[in-house]
């Protein structure tokens, strides 16, 4: 709509005075191209190789434990190591969050896992023999919510 366009958010506490919260992860303007005489960047790390992380963020928030999402990436040379960079929003415990690389369980980067966090980065190393030349798969999975947790979310991955 032409003119002021205004958006509110509004945080509310449930009866027994604790909060749930909620973290506004994105929003998206359009502006008719007519409109527009800047270029826009995108804000999600770009991922080499041509890979496309198309369906992130992937939310695992207020699921039943066990829930899954998954994404693909492609790599033709698995020769060597890959190098996979994760953004995660509110992993407050490792047992919450479970990350699987073609199927097979591996451990998540330390440096995404605070209590309370917000959206942190790490990164990790993929050896060679995890890899799959072509299609590649990682799927993250709820795990058990230590104190009450309602879950997290992947915002953004880089594989280099």
């Amino acid at each position: 709509m032409a003119g002021k366009n205004t958006l509110t958010f509004e945080f509310a506490s449930t009866l027994n005075g604790t909060t749930g919260g909620y973290r506004v992860e994105g929003l998206e303007v359009i502006v008719p191209k007519a409109a527009s005489s800047a270029s826009s960047a995108s804000s999600t790390p770009s991922a080499p190789q041509g890979q496309s992380f198309g369906n992130l963020p992937l939310r695992l928030f207020n699921q039943p434990v066990g829930t899954k999402r998954s994404t693909v990436f492609s790599l033709a040379d698995i020769s060597q190591p890959a190098r996979l960079t994760i953004s995660a929003n509110d992993i407050d415990a490792a047992q919450e969050a479970k990350l699987y690389l073609n199927g097979k369980q591996i451990g998540l980067p330390q440096g995404i896992v605070e209590k309370n966090g917000g959206i942190l980065t790490d990164s990790l190393t993929l050896a060679p023999n995890l890899l799959r030349q072509g299609e590649n798969t990682l799927t993250f999975e709820l795990g058990t919510n230590p104190n009450g947790s309602s879950g997290y979310s992947i915002t953004a991955l880089a594989i280099a």
